[in-house]
């Protein structure tokens, strides 16, 4: 039977490219060529058909070994190895190389392979724009000066919207410990419409920052001009809140929130462009600084508002002077980065400005690469399975369930409750102390291990950290629940604990944007990818509402968490985040391997109109809910559906 396939299917055909002389040129070929005629390229004549060829017999092998496994072989896998057929050939390259050339070790050998034809001169995807950039240089100085006022307002500025009550208890800024359980990624406090409006607006933003400079530049005076916005925003802000009459606040802290996302936006896309400048086997360390010095900082906003708030004698209101004086603050913060950013970050002057057909005709010219469409469905999945369970965006499950459970145990004592000041001052500088630990916890694992998370193989890791997640957040959801321990070991370190594994899964999801964002297009590319994970929490918020929707008329009357039925559901409550959260490891479906796996992909993955009209309607689609709901849940006559996050407050 074997002999008869090799007469029959894998015999070899004649070839229908002429075979050139020693001394002729090779002509250009397409990329898709039959393997039959690729073994003549080079320059060489065909080996006799008595003498044996080790890439001959090695392809007819493979062929003969996927047929009886009724299956093909995979495109890119074949790419590969004509790419590098010299290396399959040749016994003394592949001796230097440590190419094992084994049939029975096809994906060893093609991973061998892979990284060979990609670690070539290094592996930078932008070689041609110079050596890669030190992390520790003046190159980088405005960019990390970026980056850390971003953090810190995107720390500070949520806590900024407070209800006209003085009532602890409706603090709409309040997040109880708890809450460190569910994902406060891909932005601090991204549930809340106020922060999500602003930051559902950055494909808008960065799309602007790619196609139309501003002052010869399309990053750093996109930085400058967000900055300046920003702080006018604050300014407004501070001033309002000194007037006497109860102004809202909430539209010139959505100018400031903004503003900052401007900044955020070109400053991504500034760090993108560095990133692609490393080499291969370092390439993810610049990222992984860069996004945990944002959340490092984010966590020293919480503590500023943490600690400003519990020297203040006098109730915290918008109208209190301490409050003014907090935002006068904020507006110095946002602009000192400025001279830093327009003196020190290097950016090349802007290319000329193409027409908007042209620049949209571009754009979906890259969207149809199988790369970038592979990579934005996993995007999408994980974060929405990620985020479905946590109820991370219900208003009534933080402040009626998990607060009232902190309210009722963690801080019991005779002074702080006879004392209602004194108590809500507690309850807030220690909730305010525990999220700013818990996102420093989040970021240590980008700080300190850049290095090994810029090795290890994505889908392992993001599997083993899918796990020890599900792991810890059902062990203290049923301590907690069922008053089995809520002693300070299982209230404080496990949630603190969870946030390693956290941030690592997270930063892991970040490495493909790198891979596979496209020159003059890199806010755009990385910023669909990163908006596909903020649509789906709103989503998750309208799906969790029916599964809390029996608990919630359960417990309208009131929460008596000594009852063993309330207990149960609460229990039941907190244990969706685990049991659905570890579905997330459904979406390893679409992420690679590794880096060498993603440049595959871009490379020989191809192109197809289908993956390209996918990729706009899942990117329209996001963006679409991602600006209709947070705004639709900023309005007071809308905010108390629960599909929005049932956010108003009596």
């Amino acid at each position: 039977m074997l002999s008869m396939l090799k007469a029959g299917l894998f015999a070899k055909k004649p070839s229908v490219i002429p075979i050139m002389e020693d001394d002729s040129e090779p002509s250009p070929l397409p990329i898709y060529m039959d393997m039959q005629t690729a073994r003549h390229i080079g320059g060489q004549r065909a080996a006799p058909a008595g003498e044996p060829d080790a890439l001959d017999n090695f392809f007819d092998t493979l062929q003969l070994q996927t047929m009886q496994a009724r299956r093909r072989l995979p495109k890119e896998m074949r790419l590969v190895f004509e790419a590098e057929q010299e290396i399959l050939r040749s016994p003394a390259a592949q001796q230097q190389s440590g190419v094992v050339v084994q049939p029975e070790n096809l994906w060893q050998t093609y991973d061998t392979v892979s990284r060979i034809h990609f670690e070539r001169d290094g592996g930078a995807i932008r070689s041609n724009e110079g050596d890669p950039i030190k992390l520790v240089s003046k190159a980088c100085f405005g960019l990390y000066a970026n980056v850390l006022a971003v953090g810190f307002l995107f720390g500070a500025v949520p806590s900024l919207y407070l209800p006209p009550s003085t009532k602890w208890g409706d603090d709409y800024s309040q997040l109880p410990v708890t809450s460190l359980m569910t994902p406060l990624h891909p932005l601090f406090n991204a549930s809340v419409g106020f922060t999500l409006f602003p930051a559902s607006l950055r494909l808008f933003l960065a799309f602007f920052s790619d196609s139309y400079p501003f002052l010869g530049y399309r990053r750093k005076s996109y930085m400058v001009g967000g900055w300046v916005v920003a702080a006018l925003g604050l300014l407004c802000t501070g001033l309002l809140a000194l007037s006497s009459d109860d102004s809202s606040l909430l539209p010139s802290l959505l100018v400031a929130t903004i503003g900052v996302t401007v900044a955020d936006v070109a400053g991504d896309a500034r760090m993108v462009e560095f990133a692609q400048r490393e080499r291969l086997s370092r390439r993810g360390n610049l990222q992984a600084l860069y996004v945990g010095i944002k959340f490092a900082f984010t966590a020293a906003g919480q503590l500023y508002i943490a600690l400003f708030r519990y020297g203040q004698a006098s109730a915290w209101t918008q109208n209190s002077a301490a409050y003014s004086a907090l935002v006068f603050t904020l507006a110095l913060v946002a602009l000192m980065p400025v001279p830093f950013i327009w003196t020190r970050l290097v950016e090349e002057k802007a290319p000329p400005v193409v027409s908007l057909r042209d620049r949209c005709n571009a754009l979906f010219g890259l969207l149809k690469k199988k790369s970038i469409s592979q990579i934005l469905v996993f995007q999408l999945v994980y974060s929405f399975l990620s985020h479905l369970g946590s109820g991370s965006g219900s208003f009534w499950k933080r402040h009626h369930v998990d607060l009232a459970l902190e309210t009722q145990f963690l801080l019991q004592n005779t002074s702080a409750m006879a004392d209602a000041g004194a108590f809500a001052k507690s309850l807030a500088f220690t909730q305010g102390l525990m999220v700013s630990g818990g996102l420093l916890c989040f970021a240590l694992p980008m700080l300190l291990c850049r290095s090994p998370l810029a090795t290890w193989n994505w889908r392992v890791t993001f599997f083993g950290c899918t796990m020890l997640i599900c792991v810890l957040g059902a062990a203290q959801a049923s301590f907690v629940a069922f008053d089995t321990s809520r002693g300070p070991l299982v209230w404080y370190l496990l949630p603190l604990l969870v946030q390693f594994p956290m941030g690592i899964r997270f930063i892991l999801s970040l490495f493909p944007i790198v891979e596979v964002a496209e020159p003059a297009y890199e806010a755009t590319i990385s910023t669909l990818l990163f908006t596909a994970q903020l649509a789906p929490i709103p989503l998750a918020t309208m799906l969790f509402s029916l599964l809390e929707a029996p608990t919630q008329d359960r417990l309208r009357a009131g929460v008596d968490f000594a009852s063993a039925a309330t207990q149960q559901d609460v229990s039941e409550l907190s244990s969706y985040g685990a049991l659905i959260g570890f579905s997330a490891i459904l979406s390893l479906c679409w992420l690679p391997t590794q880096k060498v796996g993603a440049q595959v992909m871009r490379k020989f993955g191809g192109t197809r109109r289908r993956w390209g009209q996918t990729s706009v309607a899942l990117g329209a689609a996001a963006t679409t809910v991602a600006v209709v709901a947070s705004f639709l849940s900023l309005l007071p006559s809308l905010g108390c559906v629960p599909a929005l996050g049932d956010s108003c407050r009596p």
